[in-house]
């Protein structure tokens, strides 16, 4: 069996208008930005509390 390391989208069929927030979902910069990290907390402040 081969292996692989693809990586499989969670969205494969995001919107366009959406494309910017997969990017930034995808890129680990965000974990260590406290601005950033308050961009994802301030879109669902309850799913980040349960994250």
């Amino acid at each position: 069996m081969e292996k692989t390391n693809a990586v499989q989208p969670l969205f494969p069929h995001l919107p366009k208008h959406l494309k910017g927030l997969e990017d930034l979902a995808e890129n680990l910069w965000w974990s260590w930005n406290p601005g950033a990290r308050m961009l994802f907390k301030a879109l669902d402040r309850q799913a980040w509390k349960e994250s």
